[in-house]
């Protein structure tokens, strides 16, 4: 099919991407995404410190972290026949997954950090490494709590640009990080 003289494939296969007009200045745009991009790599490690922590935690009281660990991620768990079962847990919401994040990132017309090297880089989060229950309860309890006051940070950036789809994007991400820490306190 032609369209202006050039066929309707290699109009569409030479577009370039553009990023949504949202009405945010551009230097708002910058110091946004940047932020995003920051709370989506720490999304993204507090995921693989829950998947860590629920296969290496040993002992008396590890069966009670990965229920907490399961209701919280269940996306994570993967084979584990108790994840089916905790997805009603009415203590702790699973946490939201960072697509949401990920597509206003690009929405603000972005990259996405995609190398380990470049999440590391996006995220405050320290992961220390046990087979101790309590030890890892505490530490997810140390990295929930930043990736909501990271949220925090962004949230109040996206005010500041009046972009209220992100703020209710980041507003979701942490409400369920919240609940996580509250649980992990009383671990």
């Amino acid at each position: 099919m032609k369209l202006f003289g050039k066929s309707r494939r290699s109009a569409v296969s030479n577009a370039e991407p553009r990023e949504a007009q949202l009405g945010i200045e551009e230097s708002e745009k910058e110091e946004l995404a940047k932020s995003l991009q920051r709370l989506y790599g720490e999304r993204i490690a507090l995921a693989n410190q829950i998947r860590a922590c629920q296969w290496n935690s040993e002992g008396k009281r590890a069966p009670e972290l990965k229920q907490i660990l399961i209701a919280a991620a269940p996306e994570i768990m993967i084979g584990n026949k108790e994840s089916n079962q905790s997805r009603g847990n009415p203590i702790v919401q699973s946490l939201e997954s960072p697509n949401e994040i990920a597509e206003r990132i690009s929405v603000l017309g972005r990259s996405l950090p995609a190398s380990y090297e470049e999440l590391r880089e996006n995220s405050r989060l320290e992961i220390t490494q046990s087979i101790d229950p309590e030890r890892n309860a505490e530490q997810l309890t140390r990295s929930s709590e930043l990736f909501i006051q990271t949220g925090r940070e962004v949230i109040e950036t996206a005010r500041a640009a009046r972009d209220e789809v992100t703020v209710q994007i980041v507003v979701d991400q942490i409400r369920p990080a919240e609940q996580l820490a509250t649980q992990l306190k009383r671990f």
